[in-house]
């Protein structure tokens, strides 16, 4: 039926027939807006229903906070002077060749002119030499020298021996809303300064870049310096007895927080205080960098740990059980 369908729209797709017409009615009714849910509320209006669509998208882009919390008790990696000087050199012509050709089919999910690819992609090939010397290595996506499956095999490894040795945990898989769109411009900045990058580094990413558009080649790297926040207060939270990570291996090295780009990992003891210490961070990061998670389609659950339990710390967490 399906390659029957493909034929008849070959043969009569183009013409001013009645199959033609039927097709463009068809589409045209399942492509029509005829009213929306509000509240639980039916407004078929096509007035609400436009004041409604304004109404969301404007809460879903206003910034909401016009004055955040900072991270400057939180403790980070610098940047090296040497590093400094390879991001700021003069942009040579072997670079911009370079640059051309790299781009290939590059098309962001945005209007952007060739001058801004051809840029953006000279300010990511030196930006991802340098980045892994100030992220975590618990950040395995976008980084030279690191494996892209590196947090998955790390997570799988850490929950096979607790299974192994009859030891118990939980893990939260963390859902963010909108994560591209919902980043505060003013914090990736802020973490810029806050990794010791040069002030003219720092100028030229604020001048080009005004969001970070899906399929531009500096999105993710700038993404992973925002969520290196997050990992910086797991840190924080870790080294002061908050939360309590799972120990593994014959070093007995803490797990508690992988990351792979916008995807996150919680592993811990199976503790109320650790639950009350994912959400409390979680909370505070989305104050601080706008990244809001979506506790609503992120997954708990938990090894060696009562059914029971893992359903109450869902439920404190409002999130759904794995």
């Amino acid at each position: 039926l399906a390659q029957k369908s493909r034929v008849s729209w070959l043969k009569l797709g183009d013409r001013n027939s009645k199959f033609f017409h039927g097709m463009v009615n068809w589409r045209r009714k399942k492509n029509s807006l005829n009213g929306l849910f509000v509240d639980g509320r039916w407004i078929d209006d096509p007035k609400h229903v436009k004041l409604q669509a304004k109404e969301f998208f404007r809460n879903r882009f206003m910034e909401q906070h016009w004055e955040r919390p900072l991270l400057d008790g939180v403790q980070f990696k610098q940047i090296s002077d040497r590093a400094k000087c390879q991001l700021t050199v003069a942009i040579g012509t072997e670079e911009i060749k370079m640059a051309i050709w790299d781009c290939g089919d590059y098309r962001p999910i945005s209007l952007v002119g060739c001058l801004y690819k051809i840029l953006a992609k000279i300010l990511t090939n030196r930006l991802k030499k340098v980045l892994p010397s100030v992220i975590d290595d618990r950040q395995s996506a976008f980084l030279e020298g690191r494996n892209l499956l590196q947090s998955v095999a790390i997570a799988n490894e850490t929950l096979d021996e607790v299974k192994k040795e009859k030891k118990s945990c939980i893990f939260f898989k963390v859902d963010y809303e909108k994560a591209y769109d919902s980043v505060n411009w003013e914090f990736l900045l802020y973490m810029l300064k806050r990794l010791g990058f040069d002030g003219k580094w720092i100028q030229w990413i604020q001048v080009c870049l005004e969001g970070l558009r899906q399929g531009d080649p500096l999105s993710p790297f700038l993404f992973t310096i925002v969520v290196e926040g997050l990992t910086g207060m797991m840190r924080e939270a870790c080294r002061k007895n908050l939360f309590s990570g799972v120990k593994v291996g014959e070093k007995k090295v803490e797990v508690s927080i992988l990351q792979y780009a916008d995807d996150t990992i919680f592993i811990g003891e199976a503790t109320i205080k650790n639950v009350i210490t994912m959400k409390s961070i979680l909370r505070c990061f989305e104050l601080v960098a706008g990244l809001k998670v979506n506790f609503f389609k992120s997954s708990f659950g938990g090894i060696g740990v009562e059914r029971n339990m893992i359903d109450g710390f869902a439920h404190l967490l409002n999130c759904r059980v794995t």
